[in-house]
């Protein structure tokens, strides 16, 4: 790693970034389906992403890979979990090179849960949870490859007729060595509060990411590898991994794995591109009879 071209000021400020990334019970625990969301391709890559975030999605894994930017982008994606889990999730981004914005909005839904007030063969009712977030993001290169991101988040939890809000953001850095094609990008995400719901508690998951990613083209195509470690309270280190190999700038085919979940390990996920479309596909299994998990994006650049 070499810190040429970085003055003395920038130098501080990027120490200063990377402390509270360092392990230290520091982190949350609570909207815990935001550890599911994501692009198509972000998951199939195992959710190694955090120095890869240069796509209209890039801000809810980096709002620092806006600074990547160099046209307007656009991500919807669709994805259906184990049971009734359902979320979606928009972003958009545009920066010219140096500077960027984004905003990128989740909304999951869980339903199908069923209410009592004591022990029946059938319940009263079923009820849902919704889980929402969304969040404004701004980036700017300092120089030297080095780029700074800041997200402002507002989120929101109703289950049943219970409600809490809260409002928090994250903050990412990346490096780029653009004649060596790697990467470094680390987040600390989900920096907030929220209210109580009904009395009790609930924290914001915290998280703290560091990744590489290293970019190059040979055997017949483009490769990305990547590599993350994450980090969240009460939880041990997470190290996911992802790969990326595209040919023709057309057809992309994607793995992933991700270490410590008790549901998932394996990833995987094809991709298309044409002009400025692409769709992506994202598959992973989960263990204990949950079922399935399947993700859909599709993406549009101008």
């Amino acid at each position: 790693m070499s810190f040429r071209g970085l003055s003395t000021f920038k130098l501080r400020l990027v120490i200063l970034l990377l402390l509270p990334l360092i392990p230290c019970g520091l982190y949350g625990d609570g909207f815990s389906t935001l550890k599911l969301g994501g692009s198509g391709r972000a998951a199939a890559m195992g959710m190694a992403f955090t120095s890869l975030a240069d796509d209209g999605s890039g801000a809810f894994w980096n709002p620092a890979g806006l600074s990547m930017l160099n046209r307007g982008d656009v991500q919807l994606t669709g994805h259906r979990w184990m049971g009734e889990l359902k979320s979606a999730l928009i972003g958009i981004g545009a920066g010219n090179g140096r500077s960027g914005w984004g905003f990128h909005m989740l909304y999951t839904e869980i339903g199908g849960m069923e209410y009592r007030i004591e022990p029946s063969p059938a319940p009263l009712a079923e009820f849902s949870s919704h889980e929402w977030m969304g969040g404004l993001s701004y980036a700017r290169s300092l120089g030297g490859g080095f780029s700074l991101g800041l997200s402002l988040t507002m989120y929101y939890l109703k289950i049943f007729t219970d409600e809490a809000l809260g409002i928090g953001g994250d903050l990412g850095i990346l490096w780029h060595w653009k004649k060596t094609g790697f990467r470094f990008g680390a987040v600390l995400q989900n920096v907030g509060k929220t209210a109580d719901l009904r009395n009790e508690p609930v924290p914001l998951p915290l998280t703290a990411r560091a990744g590489l990613s290293y970019a190059i083209n040979g055997f017949g195509g483009a490769w990305i590898f990547s590599l993350d470690g994450v980090k969240q309270r009460d939880f041990p280190l997470h190290l996911h991994a992802g790969m990326e190999f595209g040919w023709e700038s057309g057809i992309f085919f994607r793995l992933g794995f991700q270490t410590g979940y008790h549901t998932r390990d394996i990833t995987g996920g094809v991709g298309m591109a044409w002009n400025r479309y692409r769709l992506d596909y994202t598959y992973i299994p989960l263990a204990g009879g949950l079922g399935d998990s399947h993700r859909v994006s599709i993406g549009i650049a101008w």
